[in-house]
């Protein structure tokens, strides 16, 4: 016999049976659980993670084809969001019980993307307090989707297939048939179809400090403490989603509870966390200023510029009454009839001012063709002159002008205004614009707490400007326009800083993160937002009662103190009648004296 032919064929079959190892198999299931999922949602990176001192782990020379591997261990470390994308499937190959902590690797490597997809490959007894780890892991490193795979030592598929509800505490729940459902396999394997926090608690953590705290009666035992109109998102969002909300108070904060989010919604400028923003939910600082006020009755009658009108009719009146003297001395002495002008009658013409001032006036006889011409031209002009007078002074008594208002940050500087801003928003603005651009654009700074601040603003105190937020200002504006007044106003030049994202303060990795991102974009597109602006004038007069601070609008009526300017001239008037009258008798007399030493000297 032929020994060493026969140990050769007998090593050649070894070698044809090893090929058909467990090994083997669970690549082959593993490439099979791998395609579904790719089926329904590609991933662009695959991450590998086991232990450095693990070599027999049946996976480690896994290579699907098509997707790019990482594989590390947990001497290494990476950011997989930092170097590669987001959109990954995370395998962790477990062979002893005390390779559980590649969790924890594994939740430094999936900083900030840890609601991805996660494959626990065990290669052991999968026990109870196994699963109790990982759920306590999958809680505090807020996961959402795990899916182990207990390998038993000689099977060729999973003994036990267990996919995680993170919902309302992370728990598992055994899946018999992995691959019952083709077309939806993505959600039998990882989650069920839809959101459901099922009843999950959101620690709340409002701003107290913030002023002007508006408690939104929710349920009869709960109310929510709405810092900004956008908190109405936050509320809707936790009804349709099934998520119970716990508000803390100032000392949980400082306690060991950990809110999951905080409603002091901060200004975001820091790019490392743009992925989740709201691009609606965008805000400007700017500064709010008094409008400007009306005029008084005495303002709006210098408005009128009775010097320049008088400066214009002065010489329409010289020259109708030089025209009509030259006109009635030459038709006098055509007709051989004797005019007798005096020095008075071109200083006062009784027809010229009656006829400027669209009155009917009466005709000099001879009226001449000339003259009727020149009564006609003057006629026309008083018309017109005194119509246009009299539609301006009747628009400026029934809506009294304003003085104009701070329009832009030179105005701003150069007014005696004070400028109402907080603390954080000073320390925000000198972060972006310099240290120095409060001293160069707002010099005269006044720090108030932000209830005197609302206070001051939904009184209607118009003796500051405020720096505020966009946000703030349309619900402002539609409390003014609800009660009828029109206080502050804003101008495009005041605006400090534009489009300035706004989110909530979250934990890192929340679970919440990314579901209420796209809620809100959803919900900001339906319209709510008009509805609850059209309604937070009601919220704030009931909550604020702002009854006892709000001035009644008070309306002066015209009355005769108005016109002591109109008494002035008609006493000036009747001076110079007095003076004139006194002056015609003295000239009376001495015409008379004079007339009578003519006659003596006739007789003698």
């Amino acid at each position: 016999m032929d020994i060493p032919g026969v140990l050769t064929k007998l090593a050649i079959l070894l070698a044809l049976l090893k090929g058909v190892t467990p090994e083997s198999s669970h690549l082959r299931f593993l490439n099979k659980l791998f395609e579904r999922i790719q089926h329904k949602e590609n991933a662009l990176t695959l991450f590998m993670l086991q232990h450095n001192q693990s070599t027999n782990c049946s996976i480690k020379d896994w290579n699907p084809p098509g997707t790019p591997i990482l594989r590390y261990n947990q001497l290494a470390k990476i950011n997989i969001r930092k170097h590669f994308n987001h959109r990954s499937i995370c395998v962790v190959c477990i062979c002893k019980d005390s390779e559980m902590e590649l969790i924890d690797n594994l939740a430094e490597s999936l900083f900030r993307m840890r609601q991805e997809r996660i494959i626990l490959w065990i290669q052991a007894k999968v026990t109870q307090e196994m699963i109790e780890f990982v759920s306590k892991r999958a809680d505090r490193h807020q996961f959402l989707q795990i899916l182990i795979l207990g390998i038993g030592a000689d099977s060729e598929e999973p003994e036990i297939i267990l996919r995680m509800e993170a919902h309302p505490i992370p728990h598992f729940h055994r899946i018999e048939n992995v691959f019952v459902d083709i077309k939806h396999i993505y959600h039998s394997i990882f989650l069920p179809h839809g959101i459901d926090f099922k009843g999950r608690i959101a620690n709340i953590l409002p701003d107290w400090k913030a002023g002007g705290v508006i408690h939104k009666r929710i349920t009869p035992h709960f109310a929510f403490p709405l810092i900004r109109i956008q908190d109405n998102e936050f509320i809707e969002f936790a009804l349709k989603y099934n998520l119970m909300l716990r508000i803390l108070n100032d000392s949980d904060a400082n306690s060991s509870v950990s809110p999951d989010v905080e409603f002091n919604t901060r200004m975001n400028s820091d790019r490392t966390y743009i992925n989740n923003l709201n691009p609606y939910d965008k805000s400007s600082l700017m500064v709010v200023v008094p409008c400007g006020k009306e005029k008084t009755i005495a303002e709006v009658f210098k408005q009128l510029d009775v010097r320049s009108l008088l400066l214009y009719l002065l010489p329409v009146y010289v020259t109708f009454v030089a025209v009509e003297t030259i006109i009635l001395v030459v038709t006098y002495r055509i007709c051989g009839q004797t005019y007798r002008m005096t020095y008075l009658n071109p200083l006062l013409n009784l027809r010229a001012f009656r006829a400027i001032l669209g009155l009917p006036f009466p005709t000099c006889l001879p009226a001449t063709l000339s003259l009727r011409q020149l009564f006609l031209a003057i006629s026309i002009f008083g018309l017109v002159f005194s119509n246009f007078f009299s539609c301006k002074l009747s628009a400026l008594l029934t809506k009294h002008s304003v003085h104009p208002q701070v329009l832009n940050l030179d105005d701003l500087r150069e007014s005696d205004l004070n400028i109402v801003v907080s603390p954080s928003v000073r320390s925000h603005i000198e972060s972006e614009l310099g240290p120095d651009y409060f001293e160069r654009y707002l010099p005269r700074l006044l720090y108030m707490n932000e209830s005197d601040r609302i206070i001051q603003m939904y009184s209607l105190n118009d003796s500051n400007a405020v720096v505020t937020f966009s946000e703030n200002w349309n619900v402002f504006q539609t409390f003014q326009n609800s009660i009828g007044q029109r206080v502050m106003c804003n101008a495009k030049n005041l605006t400090i800083i534009d489009g300035l994202p706004m989110r909530y303060k979250m934990r890192n990795n929340s679970l919440l993160d990314q579901p209420l991102s796209i809620f809100l974009i959803r919900i900001k597109e339906s319209g709510l937002m008009g509805n609850w602006l059209a309604r937070s004038p009601f919220l704030i007069k009931s909550t604020l009662n702002l009854k006892n601070y709000i001035a009644p609008i008070q309306t002066y009526p015209l009355t005769f103190n108005d016109f002591t300017w109109l008494w002035c001239i008609l006493g000036s008037g009747y001076l110079l009648a007095i003076v004139a009258f006194i002056a015609e008798v003295a000239l009376g007399w001495g015409k008379v004296k004079v007339s009578r030493s003519e006659q003596q000297a006739s007789v003698v």
